[in-house]
């Protein structure tokens, strides 16, 4: 028998090698030790299993995936909004286009010429009722020169004023005509108390508080493009002020020449 490790020539009986005492027989397998499994397939051992590919790949269940949420930024009739049904200044409030680009502008504004309160005042003092048309002719002549941001569309070309110049708007506007219609309440009261005017003058200018409403909303939603309310603060309640500009006007109507017969004749006692 040889050697498995040096290759000497033993004898059969021989359990060691003669050269280098190294053992003749092969150790056992241990008990613990499973023997290798033989390849499947014909294949070499320790490949991988092979898969089968044929086997059908579910499809994912597109119906059970919730959709997203999406809400619109246009309103039903097609134009731009904000959140809350409000328009902003970047949008083009007649198309709906978001191609807005901001560009300034000088406005000029003449004043002079208007009713002046002490000219009118001086006056009724010494011509009586009729010196109340002195303050006709106002002061002297000014331009007011403003600068306003307006958003040009590039998409339509069309052009609406900021919100904020727009509310500033709002409010000149309703202070000048607000001013007027006073003035020209007092003038009808002081007639109707001294010189018997028909009480008809007050009764329609009683209305003037809606008519100046009427103007204001007009000049203003025309720059705008969309109602003025929705520049105003959200705390103001248009009817709530309308109301007592009516109760105003009526009482000023009532009561307002009284008490400026009552202070002419003061003045004229001193």
């Amino acid at each position: 028998m040889d050697c498995p490790n040096c290759g000497a020539s033993n004898s059969p009986e021989d359990n060691f090698c003669r050269k280098c005492g190294g053992p003749l027989t092969a150790p056992a397998p241990s008990e613990g030790t499973p023997p290798p499994a033989p390849p499947k397939d014909g294949g070499e051992s320790g490949a991988l299993p092979r898969t089968s590919v044929d086997a059908p790949v579910p499809a994912p269940d597109l119906t059970s995936t919730p959709a997203p949420d999406f809400t619109p930024d246009t309103a039903p009739d097609g134009s731009a909004s904000a959140p809350g049904g409000k328009h902003q200044d970047p949008v083009c409030p007649f198309c709906g286009g978001t191609d807005c680009q901001p560009v300034s502008r000088t406005t000029g504004k003449a004043r002079g010429g208007g009713y002046s309160i002490s000219d009118g005042c001086c006056g009724m003092c010494l011509m009586g009722p009729v010196g109340l048309l002195c303050g006709l002719g106002g002061g002297r002549s000014k331009i007011d020169l403003k600068n306003e941001v307006v958003w040009v569309c590039r998409s339509c070309g069309k052009q609406h004023l900021s919100q904020k110049d727009g509310l500033e708007k709002a409010v000149a506007l309703a202070s000048s005509y607000g001013t007027g219609a006073v003035i020209i309440g007092l003038i009808l009261s002081f007639g109707m108390y001294v010189y018997g005017w028909s009480w008809i003058f007050a009764v329609l200018w009683a209305f003037s508080p809606l008519v100046v409403y009427g103007m204001v909303s007009a000049e203003v939603e025309e720059e705008l493009g969309y109602p003025m309310e929705e520049i105003l603060p959200p705390n103001t309640s248009i009817p709530k002020i309308l109301i007592l500009s009516e109760i105003g006007m009526v009482l000023l109507l009532w009561l307002g020449g009284h008490f400026i017969f009552d202070f002419l004749n003061e003045m004229a006692s001193q």
